[in-house]
């Protein structure tokens, strides 16, 4: 995936309202330490805080291992310490707060669920009213280029538990004090030695055929056999999405050499490809053939 399909990918997330420099780490501290108490009744500390402009080639700290970095809304960034996540979540989980920091383990969407409430009613009560959490990295080597063009001020403050730890927390937000400069259309900017590196990592991509909000009530009574209709979704169409349920490209889904395949037909925000993957026959797919009674394995 090239790095202009990244921006263009985040460049769809709506733009995060900053609040001023000089109350900003003051009114996160306080919505920090407020949102653990009432939302855990866990005692946190705020304290070092501080703000300054990351640099492009590492806008976050090294955390260590099992850090889990929340993708915000307009590009930014929450990074977590391993210690931060598992001290939140083995409280939340048990009531007890643990001796010490957790082992560090990789980071996972259970994870991801149980932090994004807690830091999404953080930054709305530090005045980031538009800043939401929309997904998680748990590999520091792409965090920039999820980050969007910039430029960012990253906040940073250490959040101290009752037992003594001390965790360092950085938000990285956009700057909407100043502009940026405008990048040339069409300009490509050529990958350095980190770049490479970064685009050697996994990313995980999801192939969407349709999605739908439906009543919890409903849900509840859903049975072996019910039929769920996908209305106005056609069935041949696919979003393929990464990064909190960007989407990156459109295609159509088909079979190619026996096999199930999507034909890429639009990268968003750019022109049509469709030669990407050749000798697919895309087709339309037919209504499933459904017996009463019977349910439909997917």
């Amino acid at each position: 995936m090239t790095q202009s399909v990244l921006r263009r990918m985040v460049a769809q997330r709506a733009a995060v309202a900053s609040a001023p420099v000089e109350t900003a780490e003051t009114s996160l501290a306080l919505a920090l330490m407020q949102v653990a108490q009432m939302q855990h009744g866990l005692g946190v500390t705020a304290r070092d805080l501080g703000v300054d402009v990351p640099p492009d080639v590492a806008p976050v700290s090294d955390m260590g291992a099992g850090a889990l970095f929340l993708l915000v809304k307009g590009g930014g960034i929450c990074a977590l310490p391993s210690g931060f996540v598992g001290t939140l979540v083995v409280f939340a989980l048990t009531g007890i707060l643990p001796a010490g920091a957790p082992e560090p383990r990789a980071p996972t969407r259970v994870d991801y669920e149980m932090l994004r409430a807690f830091v999404d009613a953080v930054l709305g009560g530090a005045g980031f009213e538009e800043a939401r959490i929309d997904g998680f990295l748990t590999d520091p080597r792409v965090v920039r280029f999820a980050m969007g063009q910039g430029p960012f001020l990253r906040h940073r403050l250490s959040a101290e538990f009752e037992n003594g730890t001390v965790e360092q927390i950085e938000i990285l937000l956009p700057d909407r004090s100043r502009d940026a400069d405008p990048e040339p259309a069409g300009a490509e900017v050529a990958p350095s030695g980190d770049d490479l590196a970064a685009l050697g990592c996994s990313v995980e991509m999801e192939a969407i055929l349709s999605r739908f909000r439906a009543p919890v009530s409903a849900v509840s009574n859903w049975a072996v056999g019910d039929t769920i209709a996908l209305s106005g979704a056609d069935v041949g169409d696919v979003a393929l999405e990464t990064f909190g349920h960007a989407p990156v490209m459109h295609g159509r889904l088909g079979r190619w050499r026996g096999d199930r395949a999507i034909r890429i037909a639009v990268a968003d925000g750019a022109k049509a490809i469709g030669d990407d993957i050749s000798g697919v026959q895309t087709e339309n797919a037919p209504a499933p053939d459904v017996a009463p009674g019977r349910a439909i394995a997917t």
